[in-house]
């Protein structure tokens, strides 16, 4: 098999001695309230084998069980504002630096 890893990220990575390689698996956009046993059937099944461990991304998570807030359904406070000021960007984006994330619990 073939595998494919994410831009940026190595192909072997090794934990506690142990040698792994990462395969992503590639999906089409996933939208809210979609059944990731449909998603795991459609796009896992066919490259799964025995002793494999799939991992998945908590936002395909949240997505698939509705768990979503919509930018427009925060009230953001003054504090969450304040304390968004004092993060330190990152490569990996703005995250708790945007007052409207800061703000989430």
């Amino acid at each position: 098999m073939e595998y494919y890893h994410n831009p940026g990220k190595a192909l072997e990575i090794e934990v506690a001695g142990e040698r792994y390689l990462r395969h992503g698996i590639r999906t089409h956009f996933v939208e809210v309230g979609e059944d990731y046993l449909d998603l795991f059937r459609r796009y896992v099944v066919p490259v799964y084998r025995p002793g494999d461990w799939v991992a998945v991304s908590e936002k395909v998570a949240a997505l698939c069980q509705g768990r979503v807030i919509h930018r427009q359904e925060i009230q953001v406070t003054w504090l969450a504002r304040l304390l968004a000021k004092c993060v330190r960007q990152t490569p990996a984006g703005p995250g708790m630096g945007l007052p409207v994330k800061m703000q989430l619990p």
